[in-house]
């Protein structure tokens, strides 16, 4: 890829980032790892509806990862360490 052309090393983990037990499931993938200079969080939840059709209970589960998750890399990454 052209990251790894530029010699970046791109791991992926595939966790549900906004389970409660998230952090610790990354902590375990991370102890393998060098020291980690970047992140990207993609975490979504397919909901196929549209808005207008979206229920309150479809929102909580769609921005759960996204909130959730934002707070685990938050805590696990203090902003000096990414570039």
């Amino acid at each position: 890829s052209a990251l790894e052309e530029r010699g970046v090393t791109v791991h992926v983990a595939a966790i549900d980032i906004g389970a409660a037990a998230a952090g610790d499931q990354l902590r375990t993938v991370l102890r393998d790892l060098p020291p980690v200079r970047g992140v990207v969080h993609a975490a979504g939840v397919e909901a196929g509806a549209l808005l207008l059709n979206t229920t309150p209970d479809d929102l909580r589960t769609a921005m759960r990862p996204k909130v959730a998750g934002t707070q685990t890399l938050h805590e696990l990454f203090p902003p000096e360490q990414l570039d």
